[in-house]
């Protein structure tokens, strides 16, 4: 045997690469990196719902609240640093730092991933257009990479250090985004489960290191370890309740199912394609893990059908497609595939694609942002600045709203929270700060507790109940919520679209209820409720809504079919889990708030529908009405 084919007893040293061609890797990927920086200015705040909770989290962090327990939402503690909105210095420097990091690690990754297939001009151009067309959270398509690379052919050698550091991400990405933190979890999980050689050490340290990097992360957010276990048990409710409370749909758009289909084939096609010459148990692992990334995917861009979130779907899918490890002699039909999928993003919004690439204008909104992190009085003109602007163009409370608030802690219902933050309020939510997220009963309870406590807030300020998401009353959304603030809050001040409600000493309503009628109704049966006793008021439980059946696995794979209340002639969207809690109907005039703020519709009959389809089938609903005496006016002259 020659010298030449003699094994050598020590692996090859690593071998590090040479300045030059790291620089010839960095460069590419950093105008990758600059090119594709989201073009936002932080101090635009505009109204709406999405704002509104952006000023939630941050000021959730500025008063240090506890996650599950004082505030329950779909973000955790960190949530904060998804936004670059300049509510606060402490808040924009944090999110600013966490958002360079993501942005840049995606920009490797992605250029890293693109340049072994198509080389380095041709990944550099697919990686910059896939960034910049990227709309969502890039925390997704880089875990789903990065655990592709490490189980794909031409990956790279995890060693000891990819569970530790998954583990990190995780613990860490778990207090952003909830749904986020569960998915990145589970991608991460299939690939050290898949990967080749010992997989207990690995998982050991890889769950080991999560939960270390979690509680630190934790501590690190101002948060008690006394409210971890809240965290978790009543945050999983908003996560797995959104698909029946936020379903939309877009009419004429039946059409982009049909190309969802087609993309998720791409995808599954293209990890086909690039396992071809791995072992079975890591070509399962990618397989896997390109499934969970399209289905979890598909619900993101489908539940709430919008070219918003379809666009969100279409774009995380070109960049997971540009960054598979397709084979060689696969480049042709990578590119046709890529191309169909750029095409698909193009074809679910109206912006002119090339908008979405401005080689000067990005480049210049980073900088602008990474100096206002840096100029202490500039920074703070403009949040100044931000707050005036809120107060006399988007919100313009009258010097008598304000008056009635004053000093008071308040609270925003049903999500206009950036309204508190607007005028400096003093601030004390609801766990459930956003209401139309308090998806179940017990959701919607501990924001009836937190109004009946000593500690509730002494002013509300409110809109209208009928403000529409998807055809729903805030009233119907949380009954009781809404039960609990007509009790103990009368109308201080009504100037539409604004209401102050105060808190009084005793509560309007009496200590009991008692039943007044019970039906057993089919699906679009109409009901004449009865007479109801003078100084009460009308409230029903409603059985058999929910989901069940076939339709759970209906639920699971997309969304369940709405549910509706019929009012007279008017249509209202149910939360099918809280229609059970006490539905409130009437209300005697006196006793409720003025128009347009009147909780109860006062309908004379009522029926339940089910989806579009005017042909109701199903099983029977028990709807039980119950009656509970009220006292005192709904409105107190200051």
């Amino acid at each position: 045997m020659s010298d030449a084919t003699v094994p050598s007893p020590h692996p090859a040293p690593r071998r590090w690469p040479s300045p030059r061609a790291a620089l010839a890797f960095l460069v590419p990927a950093f105008l990758i990196f600059v090119v594709s920086w989201p073009d936002f200015h932080p101090a635009d705040l505009i109204e709406g719902l999405d704002p509104s909770w952006h000023a939630g989290l941050a000021m959730a962090r500025m008063d240090r609240l506890q996650f599950g327990q004082e505030i329950v939402f779909t973000y955790g503690p960190l949530g904060f640093l998804k936004g670059l909105n300049l509510y606060y210095t402490e808040t924009y420097r944090l999110a600013l730092v966490y958002q360079l990091a993501m942005h840049f690690a995606f920009a490797v990754v992605l250029f890293w991933c693109a340049r072994r297939t198509f080389g380095a001009v041709g990944g550099f151009l697919l990686a910059l257009l896939a960034a910049c067309f990227l709309m969502e959270d890039p925390m997704i398509p880089l875990a789903t990479l990065g655990a592709i690379a490490v189980l794909g052919d031409r990956g790279i050698d995890p060693g000891r250090w990819f569970a530790p550091l998954a583990g990190a991400v995780v613990g860490f990405e778990a207090l952003g985004k909830v749904s986020v933190g569960i998915i990145v979890f589970a991608v991460f999980l299939i690939a050290i489960l898949c990967r080749d050689g010992r997989r207990r050490e690995p998982l050991l340290i890889y769950l080991g290191t999560a939960a270390v990097a979690f509680v630190l992360s934790w501590l690190a957010a101002g948060q008690s370890l006394g409210a971890i276990w809240d965290y978790g048990i009543n945050s999983i409710p908003i996560v797995t309740g959104y698909s029946g409370a936020m379903s939309t749909e877009t009419p004429g758009s039946l059409w982009q199912y049909w190309a969802a289909l087609l993309v998720a084939l791409i995808v599954l096609w293209g990890g086909l394609c690039s396992t071809r010459t791995v072992t079975l148990h890591r070509r399962v692992g990618v397989l896997l893990i390109l499934a969970l990334v399209v289905y979890t995917g598909f619900k993101e861009g489908f539940v709430r059908h919008d070219p918003g979130h379809a666009w969100a779907y279409f774009s995380t899918m070109l960049v997971i497609a540009v960054g598979l490890p397709w084979e060689r002699f696969h480049r042709r039909p990578a590119v046709v595939s890529i191309a169909a999928l750029a095409i698909a993003v193009f074809g679910v919004t109206t912006i002119d694609p090339i908008d979405l690439v401005h080689p000067v204008t990005r480049p210049q909104q980073l900088w602008s942002q990474v100096r206002l992190a840096a100029q202490g009085e500039k920074r703070n003109a403009e949040i100044d600045a931000a707050q005036i602007k809120l107060q006399n163009e988007v919100y313009k409370l009258s010097p008598e709203l304000i008056a009635a608030i004053g000093p008071h802690t308040v609270t925003a219902l049903p999500w206009e929270t950036q309204a508190v933050y607007a005028y400096r309020f003093n601030w004390r939510p609801l766990p459930i700060f956003q209401s139309y997220s308090a998806y179940t009963p017990k959701l919607d309870q501990l924001n009836a507790d937190a109004l009946r406590a000593a500690d509730a807030p002494e002013r509300i300020l409110r809109t209208p109940t009928n403000l529409d998401i998807e055809g729903r009353s805030t009233s119907f959304d949380t009954p009781h919520q809404t039960l609990a603030m007509l009790c103990h809050y009368v109308s201080l001040r009504a100037e539409a679209p604004w209401q102050v409600l105060g808190r009084i000493a005793a509560p309007r309503c009496g200590t009991g209820d008692r039943p007044l009628a019970t039906f057993h109704v089919h699906w679009g049966e109409r009901i004449t409720l009865p007479t109801v006793p003078p100084g009460h008021l009308l409230l029903a439980d409603v059985d058999g809504l929910q989901v069940s059946g076939l339709e759970t696995i209906q639920s699971l794979a997309w969304r369940p079919e709405p549910r509706y209340v019929n009012l007279d002639d008017a249509r209202v969207r149910l939360t099918t889990e809280t229609a059970g809690d006490g539905l409130l109907l009437q209300v005697p005039p006196r006793n409720d708030y003025p128009q347009p703020f009147t909780l109860a519709p006062n309908p004379a009959t009522i029926s339940f529908t089910r989806g579009e389809d005017v042909r109701q089938s199903g099983g029977e609903l028990t709807v039980k009405l119950r009656v509970m005496p009220v006292s005192g006016p709904g409105t107190v002259q200051p």
